[in-house]
């Protein structure tokens, strides 16, 4: 099942009774948002999102 909006979008509601999809989506996490720190590995499943590899960790 793919994505077609943001995490942040979707109701309390169809969350509780798709949390797989959304764990599968979180599971290998390869972008962040930075507005609301979710991370997922599709972008477009985050309102502003970053890829991991381009943040410098200190």
């Amino acid at each position: 099942m793919k994505s077609d909006k943001a995490f942040c979008k979707y109701d309390k509601k169809y969350i509780r009774e798709n949390l797989s999809f959304f764990a599968e989506l979180a599971a290998k996490p390869a972008y962040i948002c930075r507005k609301c720190a979710r991370a997922s590995s599709q972008k477009n499943t985050l309102c502003r999102p970053v890829k991991l590899d381009k943040i410098e960790v200190s």
